[in-house]
């Protein structure tokens, strides 16, 4: 298969490698695990698994599938926010505005609600599991699954993982021009980035914010198990 990346252009590589149970505890990860077995180690992007029919194919190849599973905007009466409700509502938000984005400006590529991701190395995955202590053990190798005809259904982007850690511990789920500068990184698939210092008010402000890079894969499509 002569497939390349969306954003970059790229070949993409041989072998892909995820961490399909980061913690064996959790009852979604047994689930996941559990439909894994069922399906032979086989993963399908849920994007993939909705092209049974001519008009959902369309709207699939077209970038106008609904991906968001609520959309951000009903007014609340309860005024002033909590801190506990800011908690709970900021990792949404962020992937809501990423999620936004991707529609507006790179409506073809693959949603973050739906693909697949995968690191093209394992020596990635060993740096992961020791910064985050993910299990290693529970790496698995894939490959992109030849589907003939329907391999021009197939859509990758090449993004940095850690720009997602940047703006999650950035501290504001705030829409600015300095977070969507560097969301707009992320589709692009570029490297390291800085976000700038966000200052509210002569006390309180946002300290700049660097990350390096860890390239990670979004994938539409089938990967079978090596």
């Amino acid at each position: 298969m002569n497939i390349k990346t969306l954003n970059t252009n790229e070949p993409i590589p041989e072998y892909f490698y995820i961490f399909p149970s980061r913690n064996g505890k959790k009852l979604s990860n047994q689930i996941e695990m559990h439909n894994i077995k069922l399906r032979d180690g086989t993963l399908v992007s849920s994007g993939f698994s909705n092209l049974f029919s001519e008009k959902q194919r369309e709207l699939f190849l077209l970038g106008d599938m609904e991906y968001l599973p609520f959309v951000i905007g009903t007014p609340t009466t309860a005024g002033t926010i909590n801190p506990f409700l800011s908690r709970i509502t900021e990792r949404y938000t962020l992937e809501y505005n990423l999620e936004v984005y991707r529609r507006n400006y790179y409506k073809h590529y693959p949603s973050r609600f739906s693909g697949l991701f995968a690191f093209g190395d394992y020596e990635t995955c060993i740096s992961l599991s020791k910064s985050k202590s993910w299990d290693i053990g529970t790496v698995k190798k894939y490959r992109l699954k030849d589907l003939g005809t329907l391999n021009s259904y197939i859509k990758v982007i090449k993004s940095n993982f850690n720009i997602i850690g940047a703006l999650e511990n950035y501290g504001t789920t705030t829409y600015t021009k300095q977070t969507e500068e560097v969301i707009e990184k992320y589709w692009a698939g570029e490297g390291s980035v800085i976000i700038p210092e966000y200052r509210i008010d002569e006390d309180i402000f946002l300290p700049e914010k660097k990350c390096g890079v860890r390239w990670e894969y979004l994938i539409e499509g089938i990967l079978e198990e090596v």
